[in-house]
């Protein structure tokens, strides 16, 4: 069975804050570049800790030192390392947090910190009509069988699920969608609504592509992968390097 790994760190800006120039200095040359177009420097913090996090891993796996790791696009536009096509990561960051994935199978991530805001609207224009019921809680679509997906007790109860889950369901689904297109490659060219996802099964409806999620804090983490595997996550609650 494939195993992969996931590493999620807070970012701590007091401390890269204070290292800031020694930090950038470390990093492979595009995200150097990268991180020095940066206007702010609240995201400059984020993809410094990617970066350290990306080069730390190569390095280790591959032997690649940071100054000599170079990133190129593959033919769905998904970045690789150069010279090693078989060498499967992904990166995502929302918040306080950066995630980073890496196995052997391809596989995507995608993390999102749940919030209340316009999320009925976005899923009515973005979602299926069957997800679109899920995140509103429409009984006839929400399952009495759901194992592990938001609102299951509520509707094992038998009453209607609250209006605060709406939130957790929309964000639930969301990470699902953003961790598949990001495993294809396929980005924002694909619509939202032009794939299903089984919240309950938590499947890509017709593929043999399923998730593995992680509810952590006030976020959910979403793993996309082909076939049987185990994720290992490792939790850093802050990390200097």
């Amino acid at each position: 069975m494939t195993k992969i790994h996931v590493s999620v760190v807070k970012v701590n800006r007091e401390y890269l804050e204070q290292h800031f120039d020694e930090l950038v200095e470390r990093l492979y040359p595009e995200r150097k570049s990268r991180v020095l177009a940066f206007r702010r420097r609240e995201p400059a913090y984020t993809s410094i800790v990617a970066g350290l996090l990306l080069q730390t891993l190569v390095e280790e796996k591959l032997g690649i030192s940071p100054q000599a790791l170079v990133l190129e696009k593959n033919e769905n536009g998904k970045p690789t390392v150069q010279g090693h096509p078989a060498f499967y990561f992904n990166l995502s960051h929302a918040g306080d947090y950066v995630v980073l994935a890496h196995g052997d199978v391809p596989l995507g991530v995608d993390i999102e910190q749940i919030r209340e805001k316009d999320n009925l609207r976005v899923a009515r224009r973005c979602f299926t009509e069957r997800e679109y019921a899920y995140v509103s809680g429409q009984k006839e679509v929400v399952s009495q069988e759901t194992a592990g997906a938001p609102g299951e007790v509520a509707e094992k109860l038998g009453f209607e699920p609250d209006d605060s889950l709406c939130a957790e369901r929309f964000f639930y689904l969301w990470t699902m969608k953003e961790a598949y297109l990001k495993l294809t490659g396929d980005g924002i060219s694909v619509p939202l609504n032009s794939f299903e996802i089984d919240p309950v099964q938590k499947t890509v409806i017709g593929t043999s592509y399923r998730y593995f999620m992680l509810r952590m804090d006030d976020y959910w983490i979403s793993v996309c992968a082909e076939g049987d595997c185990t994720v290992e996550y490792r939790l850093d609650s802050c990390i200097r390097f």
